[in-house]
């Protein structure tokens, strides 16, 4: 199990329609081609021995060595040491274009000799046993599954050795060479054939241009502009959706069974998003993701909780008997089961994420706003229904209160925006639906009259409800809340910032760990509370314990602070996002 590297020992690189995730040592260990939902090409992140890989390996892996980002970009780059002296660079990026329907399945991986380097390359994709090689004289290898291929352009020779295509060369001082990985490639090309400094220089100032159009200056300036990079980078450009992570299986606890695939879109997420683009200044970004949903809602006919990136529903959990899993962690899955459920939340975010387009001066066409009314209507037939809520609870449904919060969010809006267009009538009937969803949480919801507990008629608690103040459906110091506050903080806080999700029983094999927008939460709570000595400690506890590049995962582990979950995780980005916009604008009064 030694041979995992941790989570965080990865940097991805992106570019709109799939993505890779490099290790600090040279290797590729995850990527999906053609697509983001595609099957994996690399994943020996998930089987270190059936899993296809790539890695470049300089003088026998005797090197120690550095993995970060170019500045403002999503270019990977390697400083290889020998002792203190750096002796050698390894840049990997996937291209970017200007023209969105340009389209490059390719990583590239520019090597840079500062003195001798003895280098040794291992190209092995696909699953172990499936591999068939085909070796091209000085162009490099084509390696084929039976269905899908992928091609090594090198131009040094390669054998074949363990099921693995090897290659061993010198550097000399002064050298550059380069690698291009092709996907779908019918016959092998010469390097010079992909215009590889062109590629570089065209990427970098694709991403340098994007981040320098944000309008934030407060803190964290660079945390803060990777969380846009990465944001960016996770859309899938043909349809403007995005995904909510890169990776499929990433457990949340190690050894555990809570290892799902989030190379897919999810309807609860649309609010969040736009909200994180529009106050950075992407407001043309922010309302093409949101038509670009309302058309593919419209299209299929149907509101899903999860979307593939194809804007079709998820398809259902495939799980892989063979994979052993990061670290053992069984079972892999492929397809996710949340696509079959019902989450009231889904239809609110649709509906708030039109409110906030409108706060922001957009004016979308009088078609789309008629088809958010129509999700209004059907928000008033479900919202007694009971449903899975935020954490996709498998089991049976619930009332859960943050979905009837989350319900009342959605009426409030709806009559604002009934208001906006003119209809008075329609506000009054959104009102009316709000002031009766307001009702019902107030009766079931409160527990004992005191704090809102996860469901009626249950003591236990649900950190998700660290959002009431952040959607005004109550006051930061209103008494229940601050009792609900209190104890989220007593009962689910189980280190300094960090928060298990929820008390009940899931059923699920292996312990939750720290969920980290609830930790961004909750610190956008206090900035409301004033409590802003213990905010400022907050995130400098949070930027002491990410990775060197601010990459963040979907959870952290209690104790270790080792990352967890898939990842990168769009979550986590926007959140940590709207955290530090939250704190620079009270700073700035």
């Amino acid at each position: 199990m030694n041979d995992y590297l941790p989570i965080e020992d990865h940097l991805p690189i992106l570019n709109n329609r799939s993505g890779a995730l490099i290790t600090s040592n040279g290797k590729i260990d995850f990527a999906c081609f053609p697509n983001f939902d595609s099957p994996p090409v690399f994943f020996s992140i998930l089987d270190k021995s059936k899993g296809g890989f790539f890695d470049i390996v300089l003088n026998g892996n005797e090197l120690s060595s550095n993995i970060s980002y170019e500045e403002d970009t999503l270019i990977a780059k390697i400083d290889y040491y020998d002792k203190n002296e750096i002796i050698g660079k390894l840049t990997w990026f996937m291209p970017m274009h200007n023209e969105p329907s340009i389209y490059f399945p390719e990583i590239y991986a520019r090597l840079e000799a500062f003195y001798p380097l003895d280098v040794e390359l291992n190209f092995a994709p696909f699953r172990y046993n499936k591999r068939k090689f085909n070796i091209y004289d000085n162009r490099g290898v084509k390696v084929s599954d039976g269905e899908r291929s992928i091609t090594l352009i090198s131009n040094n020779g390669f054998e074949i050795k363990n099921n693995v295509a090897k290659s061993q060369f010198n550097l000399k001082q002064g050298n550059i060479k380069w690698f291009v990985l092709s996907y779908g490639l019918d016959f092998p090309l010469s390097i010079d054939a992909f215009h590889p400094n062109f590629r570089l220089n065209e990427t970098r100032k694709f991403w340098k241009k994007w981040v320098l159009r944000s309008n934030y200056e407060g803190i964290e300036y660079k945390s803060f502009n990777r969380s846009l990079l990465l944001i960016k980078g996770l859309f899938f450009e043909p349809s403007g959706f995005m995904v909510a992570a890169l990776t499929t299986s990433l457990p949340e606890s190690i050894g555990g069974g809570r290892n799902w695939d989030y190379r897919y879109m999810w309807i609860r997420d649309t609010s969040f998003v736009i909200e994180a683009l529009i106050r950075a200044g992407y407001f043309n970004e922010a309302l093409r993701f949101y038509l670009n949903i309302v058309d593919a809602i419209e299209k299929e006919g149907k509101i899903y909780s999860v979307f593939t990136i194809h804007g079709k529903k998820a398809s259902d959990e495939v799980i892989d008997e063979e994979l052993e899993g990061y670290l053992g962690s069984r079972p892999v899955r492929f397809g996710n089961n949340a696509g079959r459920q019902l989450q009231i939340d889904q239809y609110v975010s649709l509906v708030h994420g039109l409110r906030i387009i409108f706060d922001q001066g957009g004016m979308p066409s009088t078609h789309v706003i008629s088809k958010v009314i129509k999700i209004g209507l059907t928000l008033e037939k479900i919202w007694k229904y009971p449903d899975s809520s935020i954490w996709e609870i498998r089991g049976r449904r619930r009332q859960y209160t943050y979905s009837k919060i989350m319900a009342w969010l959605g009426f409030s809006d709806l009559e604002y925006l009934a208001r906006k267009t003119f209809s008075n009538s329609l506000a009054e009937r959104f009102k009316r639906s709000k002031d009766e969803v307001y009702k019902f949480i107030m009766e079931n919801c409160v527990y004992r009259d005191s704090y809102f507990s996860h469901y009626p008629g249950t003591d236990k608690l649900d950190a998700s409800l660290l959002i009431i103040p952040l959607i005004d459906f109550m006051k930061p110091d209103d008494p229940i809340f601050l009792n609900t506050l209190d104890l989220i903080v007593q009962r689910l806080m189980k280190e300094r910032y960090l928060f298990k999700r929820y008390e009940i029983d899931d059923g699920l094999n292996g312990e939750d760990n720290a969920f980290l927008m609830l930790s961004f939460w909750y610190l956008r709570d206090l900035i409301r509370l004033k409590k802003l000595e213990e905010v400022t400690e907050g995130i400098n506890f949070f930027t002491k314990i990410f990775n060197k590049e601010h990459v963040l995962p979907e959870e952290i582990e209690f104790g270790s602070h080792r990352y967890l979950g898939n990842y990168p995780q769009a979550i986590s980005h926007y959140s940590w996002a709207l955290l530090l916009m939250d704190y620079s604008k009270f700073l700035e009064g």
